[in-house]
């Protein structure tokens, strides 16, 4: 399945910010403004901003760029789950694999504070936590 690979991958970027950009190429993208699909696309993302979207034959990958060739995969924005009862590390990287971006915490005590903290510093591999 590419979509753990892809989430991963997308996130490697938004925490190095000097690592090249990545190009997702020939990937169908699911917008959120419209109920079409846009195939064959390519997206290109870096650091935290996506770059450029738009019908492969019209996008330019940038030299040294990482290529994910999504073919037959499906690309969209990221999932919010705004009621989450999170108390295990583990937990992150499942939202993660299961396109889950951002989570808001219902279950908060002074160690959710410290994981928060390590999930924005890279330290741990996970959405953004709210608490």
């Amino acid at each position: 399945m590419l979509l753990p690979t892809l989430l991963l991958a997308l996130t490697a970027v938004v925490q190095e910010p000097e690592a090249p950009p990545i190009a997702i190429i020939h990937v169908t993208v699911l917008p959120m403004h419209t109920d079409q699909r846009l195939t064959d696309h390519t997206v290109i993302v870096a650091g935290e901003r996506i770059l450029a979207v738009g019908p492969t034959a019209d996008i330019e990958v940038p030299e040294g760029a990482r290529v994910v060739d999504g073919q037959g995969q499906f690309l969209m924005p990221g999932l919010v789950d705004f009621h989450v009862h999170t108390y295990f590390e583990t937990d992150h990287k499942l939202f993660l694999a299961n396109g889950v971006t951002t989570v808001r915490n219902l279950f908060g005590n002074p160690m959710h504070l410290a994981l928060r903290a390590r999930l924005e510093s890279g330290e741990l591999l996970g959405p953004t936590l709210l608490t």
